[in-house]
């Protein structure tokens, strides 16, 4: 079962209910999607820093250290979905590959852009950090089934897909 935890404009993040008894004694608000709390350290210089729900779960309940190079990521890329079966201790690469379609994204798909010099879309997908060119289609859909197929064959279960396949 799951709980919720009220954030600031009719918000709330939601929480496993484990974890509802020890998160519920802070003060949390909502930082860039997430869900935060702001903490003061240093005793001669006091600053404040933010301390995000998921991490919290990850490293104070859970008990796991966050290594440099990791971080940890939201499976279903709902930012307030803290619950323990949605989180998950990634390498920045794999983190990377679980994003949302970016804002200014005018095909409505992830790997998909217009080539207005050739009058078509393009497919793209992002390999060992480089972009590779997977063709050019007639349809944004079209581009978005081939970067779709790609994104299985290299990706695995970690691929981020547009289509159900």
């Amino acid at each position: 079962m799951s709980k919720r935890i009220s954030l600031p404009n009719n918000t709330f993040a939601i929480v496993d209910d484990m974890d509802f008894q020890y998160l519920q004694r802070f003060s949390w608000h909502t930082y860039a999607g997430y869900a935060g709390r702001k903490v003061k350290t240093g005793l001669r210089k006091p600053r404040q820093h933010v301390i995000l729900m998921h991490r919290e779960i990850i490293e104070r309940v859970m008990g796991y250290r966050l290594e440099i190079g990791k971080e940890c990521d939201h499976i279903d890329r709902n930012r307030l979905n803290n619950r323990r079966s949605n989180l998950r201790m990634v390498t920045r690469q794999l983190g990377s590959r679980n994003r949302n379609r970016q804002s200014n994204n005018s095909s409505g798909y992830i790997g998909v852009s217009w080539n207005a010099s050739r009058g078509k879309w393009r497919a793209d997908i992002a390999v060992n950090g480089k972009q590779k060119f997977l063709g050019h289609f007639d349809t944004p859909k079209e581009a978005a089934k081939v970067r779709d197929v790609a994104a299985v064959q290299l990706h695995g279960e970690w691929a981020n897909l547009n289509l159900e396949i």
